[in-house]
């Protein structure tokens, strides 16, 4: 049964968050520990809408109804980084991030983990991840009893709104180059990656240039080339991607992994296929396919490239 909620209130003990766990998913948690039919009942009293819980004018309110301070709370947050034309940016783990980047509205868990653990990793809310590294599965998002997409407003982490037990779910398993371009997502987002996922990382020689960038630059390259690639041919523009879309996000994941792998030999086939096809160069470099195939060229022909820049240049031309 849940308790009465009381605006104004303090829970009567405080739940102490875990490193690396997502703000709302934490939220999920102390409202199942007190009993509470999900998180919104936190943020009705502290008075808050949903949209009101990470921003610095109600930390301080939420903060009090948690028993935690202001700065832990806001440190779990992903902040809107203040400054001209930052409004769209993100603190994710200390990193910068686009807030595009984040996933609220479709939820993502590995069933594996909460049958460990019942935590909501952070990680989990980035719109490009799809398969746990530890586990070597496929990320779910739709409960199969009542056939609905998990939300965020549900009795605990570990359970449906239907009241399914999440961790009882069989997930599919996740492919090597999955595994791979996910656990690289992780590790530059400051989450340990041990083998067997450390080991698929680097059976798939990913550039390490790529390796070395950070959180950021690293996803919108990844959302970059996973965008324009088809089949054996690179599009002209990149596929349009909503971070709630698991589906699209898969196929992203999957496309990148395939050509950045065993740098850079599946970029290199890929030309000859378009070139065997006798494609123009002329109509592809005025698009943002250009941007691609430069950042390509240079590491075809330049071992040492700094694609931090190249990315920023890349989503420059948004």
């Amino acid at each position: 049964m849940s308790i009465a909620i009381k605006l104004g209130a303090r829970l009567l003990y405080r739940v102490d968050p875990v490193p690396g766990e997502s703000p709302r998913g934490y939220l999920c948690r102390v409202a199942h520990t007190h009993a509470y039919g999900g998180p919104l009942s936190l943020a009705q009293i502290a008075g808050l809408p949903v949209s009101g819980l990470e921003i610095d004018e109600g930390a301080k309110q939420i903060a009090h109804v948690l028993r935690l301070d202001a700065e832990e709370w806001r440190a779990m947050c992903y902040q809107h980084i203040k400054g001209r034309k930052r409004f769209r940016q993100r603190l994710f783990c200390g990193q910068r991030i686009s807030a595009d980047d984040l996933n609220y509205k479709r939820p993502r868990i590995c069933p594996a983990c909460l049958k460990r653990n019942p935590i909501w990793w952070a990680v989990w809310d980035l719109g490009l991840v799809t398969a746990c590294r530890i586990h070597r599965c496929l990320l779910v998002n739709r409960c199969p009893a009542c056939q609905r997409g998990l939300a965020w407003q549900r009795p605990a982490v570990h359970k449906c709104r239907c009241g399914l037990d999440l961790r009882d779910l069989s997930p599919e398993g996740a492919d090597r180059e999955m595994v791979a371009i996910n656990a690289a997502i992780c590790r530059a987002a400051g989450f340990p990656v041990a083998n067997p996922a450390g080991f698929d990382l680097t059976e798939c020689n990913f550039p390490p240039e790529m390796l070395k960038l950070r959180l950021g630059s690293l996803l919108r390259l990844i959302l970059f080339v996973g965008s324009i690639r088809e089949k054996d041919r690179l599009r002209r523009k990149q596929r349009p991607f909503a971070a709630t879309d698991i589906g699209a996000a898969t196929e992203i994941g999957r496309a990148a992994a395939t050509v950045l792998r065993d740098w850079p030999k599946p970029l290199r086939e890929i030309l000859r296929c378009m070139l065997r096809r006798k494609q123009r160069i002329r109509p592809l470099v005025t698009s943002r396919t250009s941007v691609g195939i430069s950042i390509a060229i240079c590491f075809v022909s330049c071992p040492v490239v700094n694609l931090d820049s190249c990315t920023r240049s890349s989503s420059s031309l948004s």
